[in-house]
């Protein structure tokens, strides 16, 4: 999880709302997101299915 205090990254997503995550694939492809807190274990399904991926 990279630290952002200058919000490069923020501002780079457009993001506009907090919490956010994005899962990125090995190809630097944005294959979730997720806005808001909760859904834990969806994340978590979408995690482990990103490093099964080969």
């Amino acid at each position: 999880m990279p630290i952002d205090n200058e919000f490069s990254i923020w501002n780079r997503y457009g993001n506009r709302y907090w919490p956010a995550m994005y899962l990125i694939d090995k190809r630097g492809i944005i294959r979730y997101v997720k806005i808001g807190e909760g859904g834990y274990s969806e994340t978590e399904r979408q995690i482990q299915a990103l490093l099964a991926d080969d």
